[in-house]
């Protein structure tokens, strides 16, 4: 990863997550390579952010807090790892690391049950919309067979057609 993209990358994280920015400044720092495998990973999730803003604003904000819950979420499972391996499953430390991380998750799980409740919320007002529609359709066949009927048998469409044939 070159050093501008590494610089942007933190930038962003900066402003979406001040502590892990700080957090994966410290691992540069430490161990470049390893960061840089990770500010790649970061780096995706970002673009991915950047599109769902552009695309779909509403959601954004809720993938937004999915993505900084995402980073914490990686960041206390190092340390639930860490307390493990230094002072064992039933020591206060790994237990407190657990329940910090057991938290968090949650609030994952929170934030994808939103995401899914938006889905489901967009989806019934399509299938609404579609219903009406259909029902609109339904209502006067005879107007839209005659509607057809008009584009099928106009001299100008038809002529059109002729040409488009070859």
């Amino acid at each position: 990863m070159t050093a501008e993209r590494r610089a942007a990358v933190l930038a962003e994280l900066d402003t979406l997550a001040p502590r892990m920015a700080e957090a994966v400044r410290k691992i540069v720092a430490e161990r470049p390579i390893r960061a840089d495998a990770m500010l790649s990973r970061i780096e995706g999730r970002l673009n991915e952010l950047r599109r769902v803003r552009a695309e779909d604003p509403e959601a954004a904000e809720i993938k937004a807090d999915e993505f900084r819950v995402g980073l914490s979420i990686a960041h206390l499972f190092g340390e639930y790892r860490r307390t493990l391996a230094e002072f064992g499953a039933d020591a206060e430390a790994t237990i407190n690391a657990k329940r910090e991380l057991r938290t968090v998750v949650a609030q994952g799980l929170e934030l994808k049950l939103q995401l899914q409740e938006l889905e489901i919320e967009r989806l019934e007002r399509k299938v609404a919309d579609l219903k009406r529609k259909l029902a609109e359709q339904r209502a006067d066949p005879e107007r839209l067979i005659d509607e057809r009927l008009e584009q099928m048998t106009d001299p100008v469409r038809a002529e059109s057609r002729r040409r488009r044939q070859p």
